[in-house]
Formats: C-alpha cells, structure tokens, sequence
C-alpha cells in the first residue's frame, strides 16, 4: 500500500491544480529507505513547510474530505449536498482530486469531480499490466462500466444519488474485489490528523490493550530515553444518573445511546513515584498520542498524515521518530507527511530534496501554490537546508511588511 500522488483542484485556499507527488525523483543519494513498485521509486515520508495562512493544513482538509466521502456517502440523505469547498474566486468551477495509489500489489487512479454540491465526475482505473483499465466512468448520474465489468453494478445504480460517490455504493452494493480493495485504502490505510489529541489518545489506548503493541511502545520510549518503567491503563465505569454534572450538560447527553460514563486513567511509573498521565508534561502526553499510531502506520503499511506534529515535542524527539520512521517504512510500505515549522528537520541527513515541499500564497489570485526543494534550480543535494530557508532561499517563510517609527512618534 502506498500514495503516488495526490492531485487537488479548486478546494479553498488552492485554486490551480497543486501536486503532491510522492514519487522519487533523480537524487543521486543512496535509495535504500525507498519504497518499491514495479519500476516506481517512492518515497517514504515528506514535510511540508509554508507561512502561517498559505494552506499547508488544507492539503490535509482535501484528503480528510475526500475520505469522509468515501466512507459515507452511500448513506447521504436526499436533501442533503457537499458542503462548499470552492476558492473565493472559483465558485463557479467544481472542485476536483485525483489520487494514484497502490494496494493489494495494484496500481489504481481514482478522480472526483465535484460541483455546486453535487458529484459532477468520477472515476476508477486500475493497471492490471502496463495500461490504465477502466472499472467504472461516471458523467452525473450516467454510469459507463468497463468492459470487464458489465453487469457487476445493476444494484448500484439503482442506489446512486447525485450526492452520494459510486465508489461508497459499489463498494456496500457489490463485491467486486477491485472496488473492495480501492474503497479500503481510503477509509481504513489513511490515518489522518484530526488536530484533537483526545482523538489521538483513545487510537493510541485502544492500540495499548495489545500486550505486543505495548511491548513495542515502551521499546520506542526507551530508545529515546524517557525514564518510564511501566505503566497501566485502568478503566472505571460510572452510571450517567448517579454522574453530578450541570442541568445544561445533562440536557445535551439526552441523545447519548449510553447508559455509562468511562473514565480512562493511565498512571505512569517511574520506578520512584508514579504520576497521572493528566498531570505529565505535554511533551511526554504527546507521545503518549502520537507513537502507537506510528507504530500501527510502520507494521501495516498506512500513510500517516500530521498537522503540526512538533508541537509539544522536543526537536531531538521529532527528528528521532521521523528518522526511525524513514528506517523501517520499507518493510511494509508506510508513509508519513508532516506540515510543520520546525526548521530542525531540515537536514539532507533525514530528508531528500524531493522529500521536502513549501506553500505559499500567491499574492494576486490569493491562491495556495505547492512546490518541492527539487523543483528550485541551484540546491545542491548536501547543502545547509534549515540556514538557506530561513534566508528565504527557497520561499515559504512570512513576508513581514518593514516596520519603521518616525523619530517624533507625534
């Protein structure tokens, strides 16, 4: 399982079609930490720097959208319609993502096209081979099978709505392997920043229930020298009714099919005292959320998009996880993309040139533009990456206005 590219068009901040590509380029550095398919070089992970406002997070927004399409849109509604999602200036002109992925040892390409709330364009190719295949075409409500598959999708036809993508209904309505296999890459091999770390925690606790996996976690905070000796999860259950809480509250947890509130307590030992993981250090909580879904990422092969993900974290930490990530990523095709600040990661010793992308906004249109390092002419492979981007070598930093007093502030 792997992304090849990721193409989005018209979707808030980005206007003109943006790529991201994780396919290698010609680096001359040595390819062992790459992914292979077929003749495809990939690559393991990338970061993605660019000001405050020049639309790194909406990189992440296009895929966490597309995804939540996937997973439910079969059972969208008849009133209901897409959200938009245009540029200010494109409101008239459908948005669009096209995605090249592998799974299952297939390569497939998959576009959506929507507009005015409606899908307007779909689409599923495969390459059993050398050339695209088609599985299925979508103009509207108009369905074109391939050749291959006529007579696969009469149910799904019959279920399709302008708001509801073919592939969510192929794949609930039918079992054809390659529709199967196309919509589980999306809602189950992207693991995908929803910028709530309570989120993060229950992925990582509910991982934690496996004695393996909890082997494994405390080896990685060992190997990065955090001082806990073990620690325990307990669980603690309480009836909603005997729970003292607000009036206002109570009204609202009305519609909550739950009889019970858990409260989930991790205590941390550390060989001399022991302390609630409530009142660690934000470092050592974000570790806490963020390592077992790397883990998960790295022995099944998902991609792992963050947002953010130095937050909290000491930058020695950060370029520890990202280079055990870009060590054992191989084994089972896991990938990794980061939006971030932090200029510590800039390092030809972690990252290729092709590895490392900027945003910045065009200042006429007020449009998000995606380039990588390797796209700029005149960077050498081992240069000083993190001194020449905050030199504004390579743009993607702020453009701050000059600042200047009269000498009378009167």
């Amino acid at each position: 399982m792997m992304l090849l590219e990721f193409r989005i068009k018209n979707f808030f901040s980005i206007g003109e079609e943006v790529t991201l590509s994780m396919l290698a380029g010609q680096e001359d550095q040595d390819n062992k930490e790459l992914l292979h398919f077929n003749k495809y070089l990939v690559l393991p992970s990338c970061v993605i720097y660019g000001a405050n406002g020049t639309g790194k997070t909406n990189i992440l927004k296009a895929m966490r959208f597309l995804q939540h399409a996937v997973l439910t849109s079969y059972n969208n509604s008849p009133e209901f319609t897409f959200p938009p999602l245009t540029h200010k200036l494109l409101s008239n002109e459908s948005t669009s993502f096209l995605v090249q992925f592998v799974t299952q040892n297939i390569h497939y390409v998959y576009n959506l096209e929507i507009k005015g709330g409606k899908v307007e364009a779909e689409s599923l190719y495969y390459y059993p081979k050398t050339r695209a295949t088609k599985i299925f075409e979508r103009k509207g409500n108009k369905i074109i099978q391939g050749s291959k598959f006529k007579n696969e999708f009469l149910l799904v036809k019959d279920a399709l709505k302008s708001n509801r993508l073919f592939l969510s209904c192929a794949a609930n309505l039918s079992q054809n392997e390659f529709i199967n296999n196309a919509y589980l890459y999306f809602v189950k091999e992207w693991i995908l920043d929803s910028s709530s770390s309570q989120a993060w925690l229950d992925q990582s606790l509910n991982l934690l229930s496996n004695s393996e996996m909890k082997e494994k976690f405390s080896l990685f905070l060992k190997n990065l020298d955090i001082p806990i000796h073990d620690f325990t999860i307990e669980q603690k259950k309480f009836p909603i009714d005997e729970i003292e809480i607000p009036d206002f509250m109570r009204d609202l947890m009305k519609n909550v099919q739950a009889d019970e509130f858990i409260n989930t307590q991790v205590i941390l030992d550390y060989g001399n005292f022991s302390i609630d993981l409530n009142d660690e250090s934000s470092g050592i909580q974000k570790l806490f959320c963020v390592l077992c879904p790397i883990i998960d990422a790295l022995e099944h092969g998902y991609l792992i998009y963050f947002d953010e993900f130095e937050n909290g974290l000491h930058e020695f930490l950060v370029s520890k996880i990202v280079e055990y990530f870009n060590q054992y990523a191989h084994l089972h095709n896991a990938q990794l993309i980061l939006n971030t600040h932090d200029t510590s990661l800039l390092s030809y010793k972690l990252f290729r040139r092709d590895q490392i992308w900027f945003t910045e906004m065009n200042p006429k249109t007020r449009s998000t533009d995606l380039y990588s390092m390797v796209e700029l002419k005149g960077v050498r492979q081992n240069e000083n990456f993190r001194n020449n981007y905050i030199a504004g070598k390579y743009g993607g930093i702020p453009m701050l206005a000059s600042l200047c007093m009269s000498e009378d502030p009167q």
